[in-house]
């Protein structure tokens, strides 16, 4: 059979793409619009100040979570972990919200192998988050205008 290369790697690629769980597909976006709104019972301007609070708290929230990372605090890991997934998981997001799931576990069972790697990944998920939020927080001033 003749195989030119890289051809069978796309085609497996764009299968693997359109093979896509629902969840995974839900995992890739920094979060559930539709649940959040389910959550403030569709009202636009409470989910835009849910935003605003939750981006004026997350730097404290990360600042700690950090420390205690790179302490090594089992106690603390797993308390600020499961602060910081009750925060997101608000929003459906749900990276943010399983990789803070993982941390938390990890301190709860005192084996912190791997947490700085987790804590990396989370922020790239939170970096995502708070770029979308940001954009929910300045709608409600664009559609008042």
């Amino acid at each position: 059979m003749l195989e030119v290369p890289g051809v069978m790697e796309e085609v497996m690629d764009r299968r693997s793409a359109k093979a896509l769980e629902p969840q995974q597909a839900a995992d890739a976006l920094p979060f559930d619009r539709a649940l959040a709104l389910s959550r403030v019972e569709g009202d636009e301007e409470l989910l835009g100040e849910l935003a605003r609070l939750f981006l004026a708290e997350l730097p404290g929230m990360l600042e700690r979570l950090r420390a205690a990372v790179s302490e090594k605090s089992p106690s603390a890991v797993a308390s600020e972990g499961h602060a910081l997934k009750g925060a997101v998981a608000n929003f459906g997001a749900a990276r943010a919200t399983n990789l803070a799931f993982s941390i938390e576990r990890m301190g709860r069972q005192e084996n912190l192998t791997g947490a700085e790697d987790e804590f990396r990944e989370l922020e790239i998920a939170l970096d995502a988050l708070t770029a979308a939020l940001t954009k929910v927080v300045n709608e409600p001033a664009l559609s008042r205008s």
